[in-house]
């Protein structure tokens, strides 16, 4: 009995590692898996994008201003091209991986076909919160897709844009409240200059008087 314990213990150990290695390669597979897993571009498929409105050029963006883009997704293959979705994203423009603000997905999966050797246009909304700081930004528009049952991303716009802040609205609440304010500024104006000119007489007086007083005393 004696000799068979370390003989059981040496295959106690034997059995424990390969039950490790073998772990070890499961997590090896499931890393690849998730890497092949990871979305891509295809090879075929070509995007391009136009901002309409609510921009006032492709790299500066309205506060709170709705932006309409026109998103054209090219099929350069044989097989069908299904758009699924379309979404954007803010960043800092010194560190990428800073997420700012992500737009929702607008989805196209009830009429995202595109067929081979044929372009489609789609349109993409977004609005940036109003809140933002009017700096610079990093925005990225990304288009998902299914080629041959397999997902892809590919990125249509990656650039520096810049928040502005929205133009004067002069309605016709903002003139009244802007001629009260002129005419409470001009009527505090009026008050201020009436209360100098009374202690401007005031003073004069006061001088006459003392004026008065020192000149009856010195012919005494």
């Amino acid at each position: 009995m004696r000799t068979w314990l370390p003989v059981c213990a040496v295959l106690a150990l034997a059995a424990a590692a390969s039950q490790c290695a073998a772990g070890a390669g499961d997590d090896d597979e499931d890393m690849f898996d998730h890497d092949e897993d990871r979305l891509v571009p295809h090879g075929d498929v070509v995007v391009g994008s136009v901002f309409t409105d609510g921009a006032m050029n492709a790299t500066a963006l309205v506060l709170g201003e709705r932006v309409h883009v026109l998103a054209v997704v090219r099929n350069k293959g044989n097989g069908d091209v299904a758009l699924t979705g379309i979404q954007a994203h803010l960043h800092s423009p010194y560190r990428y991986s800073l997420s700012i603000q992500n737009f929702s997905v607008m989805p196209f999966e009830e009429h995202g076909d595109v067929p081979p050797i044929l372009a489609r246009s789609f349109e993409y909304r977004f609005r940036p919160d109003p809140s933002l700081l009017p700096i610079k930004y990093r925005l990225t528009l990304d288009a998902m897709y299914n080629v041959g049952g397999r997902a892809h991303k590919t990125s249509f716009f990656n650039e520096t844009i810049v928040m502005v802040e929205p133009p004067l609205d002069w309605s016709i609440a903002t003139v009244i409240k802007v001629s009260l304010a002129l005419v409470g500024v001009f009527l505090a104006a009026i008050a201020f200059s009436a209360v100098m000119k009374d202690k401007s007489k005031a003073s004069s007086s006061w001088a006459f008087l003392t004026g008065s007083t020192s000149s009856r005393k010195k012919k005494q």
